[in-house]
């Protein structure tokens, strides 16, 4: 999921700001649903004083001149919950003695 907008990813990666509004607005017409998704969650942040309430419930602020970011939030913030989950999954299991670091979506063993 994009979220720095046109610029932004022109200037990450080098491509024209016209190469990424065609990349961009084939993907919006591959996944319309992630950008009804973002206006809705969106209009929800304002509407809840710039909180986004993730899917696990957690209230997470969302910076008001970055609400494009909402679609990360609602996806890494559950990323992070069913980490978390694993990780006591992980210790009740007596395997936590075998953990190494948790590097964001996943556990090295």
């Amino acid at each position: 999921v994009y979220g720095g907008g046109i610029r932004t990813i022109a200037r990450q990666t080098g491509a024209t700001e016209s190469e990424i509004a065609q990349a961009v607005a084939a993907y919006d017409r591959a996944f319309p649903e992630i950008k009804r998704a973002s206006a809705r969650w969106q209009r929800e942040a304002y509407q809840n004083d710039m909180v986004f309430v993730s899917a696990t419930g957690r209230r997470l602020p969302l910076d008001r001149d970055r609400t494009y970011a909402v679609v990360n939030y609602a996806c890494q913030s559950v990323a992070r919950d069913v980490l978390g989950q694993a990780m006591l999954n992980v210790e009740a299991a007596g395997l936590l003695e075998y953990c190494r670091l948790p590097i964001h979506d996943e556990l090295l063993a």
